[in-house]
């Protein structure tokens, strides 16, 4: 634990020294990753400067490149990113040689050389390397705390942007846990153990049920007159006053009966398998943001549109903003189908490539580049492929590139994605960037056909 402890006292140091050395009128430039992580981590910055009443700029970004960070090193004295950079410090160091730099991530950094006019606070720097102790919005939240300890109220948004970035499993570890604990502590957050059952907020009671991929009922998952005989047997309708039902709508014992009728149908398995932790947020209204996993995803939607601003203003309590993201998640929706439909006919039209080890899906120009990771996503964890498989996705972005995404098979693999990219990628000295499960790269186009054979080759 003392490498945790002199993480989160460094961490805390470097937010009081900034505030604390920070000159009048200087110029701020926030810079965060487009997920739910970074958007939280965002979120937090915002309310920390807007409690000493500074003014910053704001950009959300799904990837850094080097036209982005030539244009921006011109508009401000002081340049914080978070959950982004560590993948890019080559990048940054060129166009900010002088400028002061914050860098607040916990991705892998690319390189040990930092120029001094950076700060990198980065677990991986104190020794703690395992993926899922902090997200980015855990290294802010810090760092909040340090400039000011009232910013200690900000944990709930670390600990969604942790949720965001699939750190909860059956629980959290260290650095995550004591935010957690900050969180309980301050009646933001309590911990529920439930069903493994996802959308028991926002979708129909049926669906809930249909789409139970997690939680996988015999003779009812992805069984539409399966789901519906399972409510008639049990005389629970799921329509009230011309409306679909949802779980919230029913009666405890309603509720009592679905779960032990699951119970059965599960048989002897182990119970506690199919049971999880539920994050309920206290202090949203919504009933859809009250659920953890639910407004994690409802945020990630809303990036993944980019609607950045929109998604920040609900974080940061902004009830109009916050009706805007749940509407936004419907749109997100329609868009994961149309990739998903996008998927099953290049499938079936042999349009795939597939040699047993890697999955290339390229999409052109036919999907938003921001929906392609989902897709991967998706691809990898619905059992269309053995476990282990690389799921690559590829999609057109302006400029004449490439945005590359990858995956894999089950989360399943003796491979650490992000340098398996950053080595298919290094020929041209591009950055890559991500986790052991999840990486993403973007390249010129003119570069596609050479960069498969690379990650075919690398693979292999």
């Amino acid at each position: 634990m003392e490498n945790i402890d002199q993480f989160i006292s460094e961490v805390k140091n470097s937010g009081s020294s900034f505030i604390s050395t920070l000159k009048p009128n200087t110029k701020i430039s926030l810079i965060g990753h487009h997920d739910t992580d970074g958007l939280c981590s965002i979120a937090m910055l915002e309310k920390a400067l807007e409690r000493e009443s500074l003014s910053f700029e704001t950009a959300n970004i799904p990837q850094l490149e080097d036209e982005f960070l030539e244009r921006i090193s011109k508009e401000a004295d002081v340049f914080i990113f978070a959950d982004i950079g560590s993948a890019n410090l080559e990048l940054i160091q060129k166009h900010f040689p002088k400028k002061e730099v914050i860098i607040l991530d916990h991705h892998k950094p690319n390189t040990e050389k930092v120029s001094k006019n950076i700060s990198l606070l980065n677990p991986f720097l104190y020794g703690i390397d395992e993926e899922k102790i902090i997200a980015g919005a855990g290294v802010v939240y810090f760092f909040c705390q340090g400039m000011n300890p009232q910013n200690k109220e900000l944990a709930q948004l670390a600990v969604l942007g942790a949720i965001g970035d699939t750190q909860e499993d059956d629980g959290f570890k260290d650095l995550n846990n004591i935010i957690l604990q900050h969180s309980i502590l301050q009646k933001q957050i309590s911990v529920l153990r439930e069903l493994r059952l996802y959308g028991k907020n926002s979708r129909p009671l049926l669906k809930v049920l249909q789409y139970s991929t997690d939680l996988q009922i015999p003779g009812i998952t992805n069984d539409y007159q399966g789901t519906l005989k399972f409510f008639r047997e049990l005389r629970i309708p799921l329509n009230w006053k011309g409306k679909p039902r949802k779980w919230y709508n029913l009666r405890e014992d309603e509720k009592n009966l679905i779960t032990e009728k699951i119970l059965q149908l599960k048989g002897e398995e182990n119970q506690e398998e199919f049971t999880v932790n539920n994050y309920k947020f206290n202090l949203f209204k919504r009933r859809e943001l009250s659920c953890g996993r639910e407004f994690a995803t409802i945020v990630n939607a809303s990036g993944r549109l980019e609607d950045y601003r929109t998604a920040i203003d609900a974080l940061k309590g902004n009830e109009d903003a916050q009706a805007k993201i749940v509407f936004n998640l419907r749109t997100y929706k329609f868009a994961i189908k149309e990739g998903l439909d996008l998927f099953e006919k290049y499938k079936e039209a042999g349009q795939i490539i597939n040699n047993g080890k890697v999955v290339v899906f390229d999409t052109e120009d036919k999907l938003k580049p921001n929906i392609v990771g989902v897709i991967a996503s998706i691809i990898a964890r619905n059992k269309y492929y053995d476990e282990g498989i690389i799921i690559c996705t590829l999609s057109n972005i302006p400029d004449q590139k490439i945005k590359i995404s990858l995956r894999v098979s089950r989360d399943k693999s003796e491979m650490n994605l992000a340098d398996l990219l950053q080595k298919t990628v290094s020929p041209w000295s591009l950055p890559a960037g991500g986790h052991t499960n999840a990486a993403g790269a973007i390249i010129p186009l003119e570069k596609k056909e050479e960069f498969i054979q690379n990650l075919i080759s690398n693979i292999l």
